[in-house]
């Protein structure tokens, strides 16, 4: 079931002047970890960030704020969990059109466990070009690629345009894919 949670860095900032991201993905604690270190960073780099949490789309009226603003979606694939893949596929059904257009990540995580895939870097990589988005590789279990995904993620969120997108995540809104796959 999917749920949202917000977690708040600086809590005295203006909420216009705030970036947010959501995260999207069947991780279930590593969510939240990946979630917290997220904003760890931002604190660090002086950054007023929002990461709200979802484990799939569509996020229902019920489950979320009625006006979650985000500027940022992150799909999160685990490559040693088949599930993820299917989930984040389910997930791009619902997100809406704008986000299509620089403003969708889809992050393969545990890369260096090849071992234990049960999902390939071709196959997320084959999905990132159905989106038409940039693929971020990383190891959620490695501190130092952790930090280096989350710093990848605050530059891209930066690089965006200044002007926060209101979505409304709880209707089944077009989106490229589902143009794509007709």
């Amino acid at each position: 079931m999917p749920y949202t949670k917000r977690l708040i860095s600086c809590p005295d900032m203006k909420e216009d002047a705030a970036s947010s991201i959501l995260l999207i993905g069947d991780l279930g604690l590593q969510l939240q970890s990946l979630a917290s270190r997220l904003l760890e960073i931002a604190d660090q780099q002086n950054v007023y960030l929002k990461v709200h949490t979802s484990n799939e789309l569509p996020i229902t009226a019920e489950e979320r704020d009625l006006s979650l603003t985000v500027s940022l979606i992150v799909l999160l694939v685990n490559l040693n969990g088949k599930n993820t893949m299917m989930s984040c596929q389910r997930s791009a059904k619902f997100i809406p059109l704008p986000f299509y257009l620089g403003r969708l990540i889809l992050v393969g995580l545990n890369i260096a466990c090849e071992e234990k895939w049960s999902v390939g870097p071709e196959e997320v990589s084959d999905f990132s070009s159905q989106c038409d988005c940039p693929v971020i590789w990383g190891n959620l279990s490695n501190e130092e690629s952790l930090n280096s995904l989350c710093q990848q993620l605050l530059h891209l969120l930066k690089q965006l345009s200044v002007e926060l997108c209101v979505t409304s995540l709880c209707s089944g809104s077009s989106s490229m894919l589902d143009t794509i796959n007709s």
